[in-house]
């Protein structure tokens, strides 16, 4: 698996694994530095449009291509893709507190039950 096939691939669920494989990702893609890149004067629509290019362009036309148009869809694209596991990071975590706490909730219930049980 490339790099690229990597940071595309989707989450599976909401469990510790996956939230540990996207924090991988994030981590990955902070090293680079792209968290450091201040490119809020382009637009977002504009920042996707360069980095969705560079996933759908073929290998072979990159060749044609002036060396700047791949260096600015790259710089795009590693932007891009920061940004989409920052937020999917957010709503897995958001997801598993929720778990936790229900899961903990239930708990709590069927101890009070068995507590007023025994009380009676």
């Amino acid at each position: 698996m490339t790099v690229l096939e990597w940071l595309e691939m989707p989450p599976a669920r909401h469990s510790p694994s996956t939230i540990t494989e996207t924090l991988s990702k994030v981590r990955f893609l902070r090293s680079l530095g792209t968290h450091t890149w201040n490119l809020d004067t382009v637009p977002i629509e504009k920042r996707r449009a360069y980095a969705q290019r560079i996933q759908v362009r073929r290998p072979a036309k990159v060749r044609k291509l002036k060396v700047s148009t791949p260096t600015i869809e790259l710089i795009f694209f590693l932007h891009v893709t920061l940004l989409e596991p920052t937020d999917v990071l957010l709503y897995q975590t958001g997801r598993r507190v929720w778990d936790l706490v229900r899961h903990a909730y239930d708990r709590t219930t069927v101890k009070q039950a068995r507590s007023a049980v025994e009380y009676r």
